[in-house]
């Protein structure tokens, strides 16, 4: 019955050494997608004005691609496809902030 008993405890250990692991491997993911990503994927913490700020040009040259519009308009399409762009990662990158959150707060 020690014998169980010990044999669980290990088995268990391990399951949670392997959470561990599988946590850290996606916090790297997340890490190398969104802080050395390309212009086009908003920053940890970066609000959409900021986002939008530093990737304008390519989403107005995205914008101009489909719709040929000039102007005030372009701006405005270019704006709406860096909107929906930061609306559809804001879920991954909300996971990533409460990492490097956590991350922050075990150092200090």
């Amino acid at each position: 019955e020690e014998e169980e008993k010990e044999n669980n405890k290990n088995k268990e250990s391990k399951k949670t050494k392997e959470v561990i692991v599988q946590r850290g491997k996606g916090r790297e993911e997340l890490k190398k997608k969104y802080l050395e990503g390309d212009s086009q994927t908003p920053r940890p913490f970066e609000s959409l004005k900021d986002f939008f700020s530093r990737t304008g040009d390519h989403w107005a040259r995205a914008a101009y691609e489909v719709t040929q519009r000039t102007g005030k308009a372009l701006r405005k399409d270019g704006f709406e496809l860096a909107q929906d762009r930061f609306n559809e990662l804001r879920p991954e990158l909300e996971v990533l902030e409460q990492e490097l959150e956590l991350e922050k707060q075990e150092k200090l």
